[in-house]
């Protein structure tokens, strides 16, 4: 008996279970048209629902929004604070490698007070390990205390962050505590 023969519809790359990274793949078609995706790095075959699973650069991608978006949220809330703004932009720019420009943490503003970020924290929540979502919070609490302590504000925001990336809250104040003292310290 011959093997099937299937027809390639698309090529891309996708998070492969068989691998546990990003990996190439084909979706194959067979004669009946029963659809499969094929790893190219291990030449395992899966259901096509693998597919629906975020790749680790669109987890990246989303994981830098969202620093974009931290500081934002930080620099609306309170009166306008030019020091934190300054931060901000630099702890941005930082943790993205590139430009971060006043405009852009301007329209980074804007868009926070129209969208929901829920979906962003489930999918980080969902894609990164724990050491990444801690990150996250230490980046927020390093915008947060320029040097001085947090405001009640954003400490219930950065308390809200914890609990929505699902880390332990002993863990998040732990990690807050570090960032103010390593300010206090620079």
């Amino acid at each position: 008996m011959g093997k099937k023969r299937s027809q390639v519809l698309e090529t891309g790359v996708f998070a492969s279970p068989a691998t546990g990274s990003d990996s190439p793949y084909e979706l194959l078609s067979d004669k009946s048209g029963q659809l499969t995706v094929k790893c190219l790095s291990t030449g395992n075959e899966f259901d096509t629902s693998v597919l629906a699973a975020p790749t680790r650069a669109q987890i990246d991608d989303q994981r830098n929004a969202f620093r974009r978006e931290i500081a934002a949220w930080l620099c609306s809330n309170g009166p306008q604070n030019p020091e934190r703004e300054s931060l901000a932009i630099y702890e941005v720019a930082q943790a993205l490698a590139s430009e971060y420009s006043p405009a852009e943490l301007h329209a980074d503003r804007q868009w926070i007070q129209s969208n929901d970020l829920s979906l962003r924290i489930k999918l980080l929540r969902e894609g990164l390990p724990e050491a990444e979502r801690l990150d996250l919070v230490e980046f927020a609490a390093r915008i947060a205390s320029p040097g001085a302590g947090i405001s009640e504000t954003d400490a219930q925001f950065i308390e809200a962050l914890g609990k929505g990336l699902t880390l332990d809250p002993e863990t998040v104040t732990n990690t807050v505590v570090q960032a103010i003292t390593q300010a206090r310290a620079a």
